[in-house]
């Protein structure tokens, strides 16, 4: 197979005349494609057989069921009849194109001329960290949010989100590599009208409106309901009659406004006091879960917390003596620590199995490959060992 492509790579390319056919009669047009070989060339030894699916066709092209068989017509002319033979009646139904994945994604921005190959895994990045789209079963779904930042820019900066804007600038700044064009000009002439748009955007943009549930707020005595906002973070509830009342909570599992407060009851009550103040400890939710909190907070201003304790996943090989528990960034990323910091400051990025490396002994972690699959390797990226080979996890 080698030898033939490499054959079939030293060879004139083929010929292959494509027809299509338009018969119309009466209120209906039919329509037949056909192709004819004029000139085989390479592919007297090599034809690819394989085209895309429609799982992985990029939206807009054309699957492999989209496209007709090599059948070669007969010769026709323009304005000849034609005689009617047979008719095979078929149902078809108009499926929508299949959700994004990462490489029909990557597809569409190289087709529109959008980015470069530097740039589509940083784009693919930022809209999953942003949390404008979720990445399930290997295809992005929209969330709220990114349905709400796209209206919204869309509405008021129109020629920068059309896709011919940035195409455009992509080739303006391939001329600016090349010298045909002064970046500060190409800046100006960008920066005015965006500038326009900006102000216009500051004072016509409309803030988001929250979204109102029947969850009641926890705090006690208050009566107000709690509704959905929005943070960096994503969408917490907080209570409708902020600010008299700053309670909040994670979103629940179920759907705003038809499901019950989350359970912070998964955390126990305490009876240890205050690290700051002494007074009694609650339980109350943050963005990272529960954690309890000083009850003194809303009357004094007192700070203390105690975060809940985590699950502990393994052993510490730096010090022998903590665990390495889940822990967050100040930006939300997820990252594996020793519980005994600051004395102990080994951490991973990736999450450890408990098992170690057959090559060096340190510990295995989980990584993700591009199409989502996951597998295990280890956590030293000098170690010759790599990934495990046979081992993987779904």
């Amino acid at each position: 197979m080698v030898w033939q492509r490499f054959l079939a790579s030293q060879m004139a390319p083929a010929i292959v005349a494509r027809t299509t056919v338009t018969v119309v009669g009466g209120a209906y047009e039919l329509r037949a494609n056909g192709s004819r070989t004029k000139f085989p060339g390479f592919l007297s030894v090599w034809e690819e057989s394989k085209k895309p699916t429609k799982d992985d066709a990029t939206p807009g092209e054309p699957s492999e069921s989209d496209e007709t068989e090599n059948n070669e017509l007969p010769p026709l002319t323009e304005g000849e009849s034609v005689d009617l033979t047979d008719v095979t009646p078929e149902q078809h139904f108009t499926q929508p194109p299949p959700r994004y994945s990462e490489a029909s994604l990557v597809r569409a921005l190289e087709a529109k001329g959008i980015g470069r190959p530097s740039t589509y895994a940083p784009i693919l990045g930022t809209i999953v960290e942003r949390q404008y789209v979720d990445l399930l079963a290997r295809r992005f779904h929209a969330t709220d949010l990114g349905l709400e930042v796209t209206d919204r820019l869309v509405a008021h900066f129109p020629n920068i989100l059309d896709v011919d804007f940035t195409a455009h600038v992509e080739e303006d700044l391939d001329k600016v590599e090349g010298g045909e064009v002064d970046w500060v000009d190409l800046l100006r002439e960008f920066y005015k009208p965006f500038e326009a748009d900006l102000e216009r955007a500051m004072t016509e943009m409309d803030e988001a409106q929250p979204k109102e549930t029947d969850i009641p707020c926890p705090r006690e005595g208050c009566d107000g309901k709690m509704i959905v906002r929005h943070s960096r973070y994503g969408e917490f509830l907080g209570c409708a009659k902020y600010p008299e009342c700053a309670e909040t909570m994670q979103m629940p599992a179920t759907e705003a406004g038809a499901g019950t407060p989350p359970e912070s009851a998964a955390l126990p009550p305490t009876d240890s006091p205050c690290p700051k103040c002494g007074a009694p400890m609650e339980v109350r939710q943050g963005r990272f879960g529960p954690f309890y909190g000083c009850t003194k907070f809303r009357e004094t201003g007192c700070k203390g917390i105690v975060n809940a304790p985590s699950a502990t996943l393994c052993a510490c090989p730096e010090c022998g003596k903590g665990n390495i528990i889940e822990k967050h960034s100040r930006k939300d990323k997820v990252f594996f620590a020793c519980d005994q910091y600051p004395d102990c400051k080994y951490a991973l990025s990736n999450k450890p199995t408990g098992g170690t490396c057959r090559e060096c002994g340190a510990l295995t972690v989980e990584k993700h490959r591009r199409d989502g699959e996951t597998y295990i390797a280890c956590s030293r990226r000098e170690c010759a060992g790599g990934k495990t080979g046979e081992e993987s996890a779904k």
